[in-house]
Parts: structure tokens; C-alpha cells; sequence
């Protein structure tokens, strides 16, 4: 239960992760030393929330509901950390949660052929190169929209059945119901229109909206000089669940009155597939069903991938020419 130290002295992290040695090497690698304190700092967030949580349930059964339960439930914590080998089921619960808070949990018989896949094929990292993460999130969008009710269920018919405990039962429930009641209140600021979604199906419409300022799957805040959009995308993994609901309610006002069932398809693939950890696999897909149009731009981002982007932003910054990129208007 104690946190991870993560010694970014020792090489550890030099010695896994790359080949380039010295200075330079442990410089091209800050940012995978600066993601693994922050996986760190979050797991022992989390831990920590989870075992006192766990300790205090623990507490109230063995107390019957009755006596001083904050008590026995801070002593329950104490014996946990000890080295006593007590409570090695709380012990074990709370390691479990760090791993799912993190997304780094077992991905599940499906991801992990896929993995074995990527890893027996070296080359398929350029279209895939993350695979457990996304699935784990995509796992966990599921589990806090109205179908993770089902997961909920099964877990209440285990209660009865003895193979469950009820605080988990009440976890299952909680998970879909808090995620149930922000899709509801999202309903209503996309309605207001204080809520983006994908936007209209047709591209020349899309791109006059963003000509004019407008973004997709943002929150729309009102201002003096007009409106500011804040992208949600990267608020995993309920952004999924906003961006949903948000291209439901444009279905729904949109005039053509676009079938809802085709445009729920079209919004689940653009909220998953459209991540940026799946870009790859969304890029993969257009170029393969349609080369003529997405295969030249498609290659063109690999190759543009394999070159470090600091090369790109360090010959911006020592070009002394200011360069208008935008295109020209067509008269």
C-alpha cells in the first residue's frame, strides 16, 4: 500500500525504454519519466481513497452498524499497511483499483490477442501502437453509460447468490447512474446549445462552421466578444458519453432529420475511433475503404510521424521569416 518510488536517478527507466545513451537520452526521455510520476501520483490518489473507503465498510460489518466505526476503520488502515499479512483481501482490492483508475488493468481476452498480435508484428505499431489503454477506456465508457446497468445487475444477482459483497453491488450501481445523470444534464445544454457535437454530416457545411469560428465537441460559453469553444475531447472517459449525447440532440434538431439510429453508429465511431490513441487505426480504416482520397495524406503522416515534431517546431523558431499559413480566399 506504500507509493511506488520512482528513482529517476537510478537508469531504470533509461535501461527499458529506449537505445540512445547519455545525456542526450535521458533528455529525449523526460517525458516518459514526467508520465510515470504522474501514474504514480494518481495511483496513490486513488489508493488511498479506496482503502479508507474499503477500511470503513470492512468496520461497519464487523461492528453490525453500531460503535465506533471511524475508529476501528483508521485501526483496520494501520494493520493493512503493516507488514502483519492482515486484511490481504483490502490489500489486494485497493492494488486492483490503482490499476483500473489508471486504465492499466488486465484489458480483457480481446485486447490482449490483439496485443500479442502487434507485439508478434513489429510493423502494425505504426497503425495501432496503443491498444490496452484505449481499450480499458473504452471499457470504462461502457461501464458509466445506461448499459453498464447490466454489469450492475449481474453483479446484484452474485449478492444473492453469496459471491459478491453489497459495497461492490453498490460500486456496479454507482458507475452507471452518476454517468446516466451527466448524459441527462448534458441533454440539456446541448439543447441550449451550449454543447457541440460532431456537427453536420456534410464537409462543405462543417468547414464553413469552422471558417466561422465554430468547433466540434466543445462546450460553448457565451462572451461579450461572441462565443468561446472548450474542447471535452480529452476528458476520458466521459467525453465520450458528452460527445454522444451531443450528436443525438443535433440529430435531432438537424433539418434533414437524419436517421437517429445511423447517426448514434456514426457518433460512437467518431468518439472512439477519433482519439487520438486510435487515430491511427481510424486513419488505417479511411485510408483501405477509400485510397483515392485518404491513402496520399495517410502515407503522408506516417512518413511525417517518423520524423521527431521538435525538428518541425525548432526550424519554426529559427526561421526568421513570418509565415502566413492560411489559405487564400478564392474569389
Amino acid at each position: 500500500l506504500k507509493p511506488e518510488k520512482l528513482d529517476v536517478s537510478s537508469g531504470k527507466l533509461d535501461t527499458r525504454v529506449g537505445a540512445i545513451g547519455g545525456k542526450t537520452g535521458r533528455a529525449v526521455r523526460i517525458p516518459f519519466r514526467l508520465l510515470g510520476a504522474a501514474d504514480e501520483l494518481f495511483k496513490t490518489m486513488f489508493g488511498e481513497a479506496e482503502l479508507y473507503k474499503l477500511a470503513y465498510r470492512k468496520a461497519a460489518k464487523e461492528l453490525g452498524g453500531r460503535g465506533d466505526i471511524k475508529s476501528r476503520a483508521a485501526q483496520i488502515v494501520k494493520e493493512a499497511r503493516g507488514d502483519t499479512g492482515q486484511h490481504l483481501d483490502l490489500v489486494q482490492a485497493v492494488g486492483e483499483s490503482k490499476l483500473q483508475r489508471t486504465f492499466q488493468q488486465d484489458p480483457g481476452t480481446l485486447a490482449q490477442g490483439l496485443m500479442r498480435i502487434v507485439n508478434n508484428h513489429p510493423s502494425l505499431q505504426v497503425i495501432a501502437p496503443f491498444i490496452k489503454t484505449p481499450a480499458n477506456i473504452t471499457r470504462a465508457t461502457i461501464g458509466r453509460s445506461p448499459a453498464g446497468f447490466v454489469s450492475a445487475f449481474k453483479k446484484a444477482y452474485d449478492y444473492r447468490q453469496g459471491r459478491a459483497t453489497r459495497g461492490e453491488v453498490i460500486d456496479s450501481f454507482a458507475r452507471p447512474l452518476v454517468g446516466t445523470a451527466i448524459m441527462a444534464g448534458v441533454g440539456g445544454l446541448a439543447a441550449q446549445g451550449l454543447m457541440t457535437g460532431a456537427g453536420p454530416s456534410d464537409e462543405r457545411q462543417k468547414r464553413m462552421l469552422k471558417d466561422a469560428g465554430w468547433q466540434p465537441y466543445s462546450l460553448v460559453i457565451p462572451t461579450a466578444e461572441g462565443k468561446t469553444y472548450v474542447p471535452y475531447s480529452r476528458f476520458q472517459p466521459v467525453s465520450n458519453l458528452l460527445g454522444f449525447v451531443a450528436d443525438m440532440v443535433e440529430a435531432k434538431n438537424s433539418k434533414d432529420k437524419e436517421d437517429l439510429f445511423s447517426k448514434g453508429l456514426v457518433s460512437i465511431g467518431e468518439n472512439i475511433l477519433d482519439d487520438s490513441y486510435l487515430k491511427g487505426v481510424s486513419s488505417f480504416i479511411e485510408a483501405a475503404s477509400d485510397p483515392d482520397r485518404f491513402l496520399p495524406s495517410y502515407l503522408a503522416n506516417v512518413a511525417g510521424s517518423v520524423v521527431p515534431n521538435v525538428i518541425a517546431r525548432g526550424a519554426q523558431a529559427l526561421d526568421p521569416t513570418l509565415r502566413d499559413t492560411s489559405p487564400e480566399e478564392k474569389g
